[in-house]
């Protein structure tokens, strides 16, 4: 499945409050944008998608921001994570992990210069994992009793993360 960017999203998510986090999905984020903030329609109708990154095998559910903005890290049907380099539309990695199901959650664990990734699936399981050696170095929390839906972090620290299932 394709990932769309829009070239104003910047401009428009700091100027309207938008959260980073809340999806870009083609022709679907104007009006996405709509529901979660307030506007002018004129804004609106001024995005317009600047590029297309493709690499996922199944739908996108879920995206993050790196903490310094110049990373996005998407999570997949195809139980696996891509990394973007979002100045210059590519792949940076794209990381099997040990999930069993849909990923819905996903977030770089702070302070580790997108060095390190959590994700949490339908699978009932939350991993961290090295970006470098993903399947390697995955600490694996099984604790939820359903599955998954979302996983976040505190903000500077690289030792906390958090998640919620249904």
């Amino acid at each position: 499945m394709d990932l769309a960017l829009c070239r104003e999203y910047a401009v428009a998510g700091n100027l309207m409050g938008l959260r980073r986090d809340s999806g870009v999905f083609g022709d679907g984020f104007a009006l996405n944008a709509k529901r979660e903030m307030q506007g002018h329609p004129a804004l609106f109708r001024s995005l317009v998608m600047e590029s297309v990154l493709s690499k996922h095998a199944g739908c996108v559910n879920r995206m993050a921001w790196s903490e310094c903005g110049s990373m996005l890290l998407s999570g997949s049907d195809d139980k696996t994570l891509c990394l973007w380099d979002v100045s210059h539309r590519t792949l940076r990695a794209q990381i099997q992990t040990k999930h069993e199901a849909n990923i819905f959650g996903v977030r770089f664990m702070p302070a580790t210069n997108c060095g390190m990734v959590c994700s949490g699936a339908m699978d009932w399981v939350v991993q961290v994992a090295h970006v470098e050696r993903p399947l390697d170095s995955v600490v694996t929390f099984s604790d939820h009793q359903d599955r998954v839906k979302t996983v976040d972090v505190e903000p500077h620290n690289p030792n906390m993360l958090w998640s919620a299932s249904e």
